[in-house]
């Protein structure tokens, strides 16, 4: 485990002769990728702690016993203290410094066994460089200006110890039992979360590693486990416990996040962003669906006037062929010929009284002149004459009172239709009143986020100043 972490000889003498192990490779692969990254501002930090004893000791701070604390924000975290790291020989001058002040003892099967496990944790924050032509950071695209968070965490864990073969007594034997405490949980908590889907509560709280890994082994990180085994026939129930233990390992499921701090200008860039993006896609997605609704309300409205003017030239036309059984000229001839006949009748009833008398002793001698017409044929004539004009008087009367009728039912549909249209035409009056209701909607929607942009610039205040604080710190630190 040293050799793999390490590499040959201490970690002092691996930055030197380039055998370095994965923190060397660690290191030199962090700011490799940050010299080539001109685009952005990193800073790096780096903190040292072991566990001894279940307690967990700063080792950049006198060996000054921490406590592992909760935050709903944060998340579990322990207030070591962090170095600030400029370069890859000052991140390995952290580690050499912590490394001195690891527990370390002998026992009988090693000069410098390791009697607790250490966590180096290489904080990096980055975000856009700022431009100088841009002092107020108005035209930051990528990220809006949020700092970017990750943590490196290299656990050294020690080996597991079997009293029977390293013989340790006193302390030794007491580092030893809870060094395989720790490590047991661990085990527990790596086979937990390899049946997530079975086990529904993992208790990280029963050792102080699993406590403080909890973040990285939960699944917001990307793990890699290296086991250590020995060829020796002495140690095979040893090699094949930690067999096991990688291939639960392997059953972990991660998805690692790209974790981003934001400030309060940078919180209001990006709401600001995210607004104007649903307001494209609300808006674009409503006036497709009014202007379909619209179009298709315009092509009804259209057809159905088309079909109204088409009925109403057909009730104009048969208005108009009605009229020519009302020609004022025919009624005329009609009523000069009714006068001829009654003169005509007038004057054959005036002979047939003046040449015809009735006896006084009774109604059976009739005398008639040969000069008297006949009375029969008068009398038929009579009849006929008078039957002929009245009759055609009253289908005449008829006849007009039924195309009255036939008006005032197509005056009625008329009224209708265009009733029809008064209420297609309102209906689109609504329907734009209620494109103006969005509209005042939007307006509304745009004063409401401007409202709630100055309630995040009050509530980020405390934020702000605490930003202010923390970056005094980071300048006294620097000096």
């Amino acid at each position: 485990k040293t050799f793999t972490m390490q590499g040959s000889g201490s970690i002092a003498e691996g930055s030197v002769n380039g055998q370095g192990g994965v923190v060397h490779m660690a290191a030199r692969d962090i700011f490799s990728y940050i010299e080539h990254r001109k685009d952005r501002g990193f800073l790096v930090r780096a903190s040292f702690v072991e566990i001894y004893n279940e307690e967990v000791r700063d080792l950049l701070d006198s060996n000054t016993i921490l406590q592992i604390r909760e935050d709903p924000r944060k998340g579990v975290f322990i207030n070591s203290q962090e170095i600030i790291a400029t370069d890859f020989a000052s991140l390995l001058k952290i580690l050499f410094e912590g490394e001195k002040n690891r527990a370390v003892a002998a026992t009988g099967m090693n000069e410098r066994s390791s009697r607790s496990h250490t966590v180096f944790r290489i904080t990096i924050e980055s975000r856009v460089q700022r431009d100088k032509d841009d002092p107020d950071e108005t035209n930051l695209s990528e990220d809006d200006g949020a700092i970017r968070i990750s943590t490196l965490n290299l656990v050294d864990l020690a080996g597991s110890e079997s009293a029977r073969h390293t013989g340790n007594t006193g302390d030794r034997l007491k580092e030893g039992a809870k060094i395989n405490l720790s490590l047991m949980t661990l085990s527990r908590v790596i086979v937990g979360l390899g049946q997530a889907d079975k086990i529904h509560h993992i208790n990280f709280r029963d050792s102080k590693l699993t406590r403080i890994l909890q973040p990285s082994l939960s699944g917001n990180a990307r793990i890699a486990i290296i086991c250590c085994a020995t060829p020796s026939e002495l140690y095979f129930e040893d090699t094949r416990s930690t067999l096991m233990f990688a291939s639960r390992a392997k059953l972990i499921k991660t998805n690692a996040q790209v974790n981003e701090v934001l400030d309060d200008r940078s919180l209001i860039r990006r709401l600001q962003r995210e607004l104007a993006e649903a307001k494209k896609q609300s808006a674009s997605v409503q006036e497709k669906k009014q202007m379909r609704m619209l179009e298709s309300e315009a092509a009804n409205g259209k057809r159905e006037k088309q079909e109204l003017e088409e009925k109403l030239k057909r009730l104009q036309s048969s208005i108009l062929n009605c009229s020519i059984h009302f020609d004022p000229l025919r009624l005329n001839s009609v009523a000069n010929r009714s006068k001829v006949q009654r003169k005509r009748r007038r004057s054959e009833s005036c002979l047939s009284l003046a040449s015809t008398f009735y006896s006084p002793v009774g109604k059976s001698k009739i005398l008639t002149p040969k000069s008297a017409p006949n009375v029969r044929s008068v009398k038929r004539k009579t009849l006929g004459s008078d039957a002929s004009p009245i009759s055609e008087i009253k289908l005449l009367r008829e006849g007009i009172t039924v195309k009255g009728l036939q008006l005032r039912t197509l005056e009625e549909t008329i009224c209708d239709k265009y009733q029809v249209i008064k209420n297609y035409d309102f209906e689109i009056t609504r329907l734009k009143t209620r494109n103006e209701e969005l509209s005042n909607f939007v307006t509304r929607s745009k004063t409401r986020q401007e409202r709630s942009s100055e309630e995040i610039k009050k509530i980020l205040g405390q934020r702000k100043t605490a930003c202010a604080e923390k970056d005094a710190a980071v300048k006294n630190v620097l000096k």
